[in-house]
C-alpha cells in the first residue's frame, strides 16, 4: 500500500510538471502571437494606402500643397507643362477606372499640388484631377 501511494505521488508530480510545461509553452506562444501581430500592424502603416478615385469636396481653392518634403523628394506645388498632345486629364489616378475629364495638348500649363503613385494631382483652370507624371515637366 505504501508503494502504491508513493507511485501515485510520483505520477502526480510528473503530471504537474507536464502541465506546468504546457502552460509555459502556451504563455510563450501567446506572447509571440501578440508580438508578431504588433509588428505586422506597424509594417502595414508603411504600406501604400488605397485612395479614393475622386477626392471628396476638393476644388482648386481648397487643394493644398504637401507641407513636408524630404531630401530627394519633389516639392509641391509647382508649375508644369504637358510634354505631349492627347494627354488625358482624369478624375482618378488610374487608366482603367479614372474617368477622362479632358484630352489636352502639348504645352498646356498646370499647377501640380501632389503626387499619388506615378500620378500628379493637378489644378487646371479651376478643375482638379490627375495626369500621369510621365507627361508633365516642371517649368521654372
Amino acid at each position: 500500500m505504501e508503494r502504491l501511494k508513493s507511485l501515485q505521488l510520483k505520477h502526480l508530480a510528473q503530471v504537474d510538471a507536464i502541465l506546468a510545461g504546457i502552460l509555459i509553452i502556451l504563455i510563450l506562444l501567446s506572447v509571440m502571437i501578440v508580438t508578431v501581430g504588433s509588428v505586422q500592424d506597424r509594417s502595414k502603416s508603411g504600406q501604400e494606402v488605397d485612395l479614393p478615385e475622386t477626392p471628396v469636396n476638393l476644388t482648386a481653392e481648397t487643394a493644398k500643397p504637401s507641407e513636408t518634403n524630404y531630401p530627394g523628394e519633389e516639392t509641391f506645388p509647382f508649375q508644369g507643362k504637358l510634354t505631349e498632345s492627347g494627354v488625358r486629364f482624369r478624375e482618378g489616378p488610374d487608366v482603367r477606372t479614372g474617368r477622362i475629364l479632358a484630352e489636352l495638348s502639348a504645352g498646356v500649363k498646370v499647377t501640380v499640388t501632389s503626387k499619388v503613385g506615378d500620378w500628379y494631382y493637378v489644378i487646371l483652370e479651376n478643375e482638379v484631377g490627375y495626369i500621369h507624371s510621365d507627361f508633365i515637366e516642371r517649368v521654372e
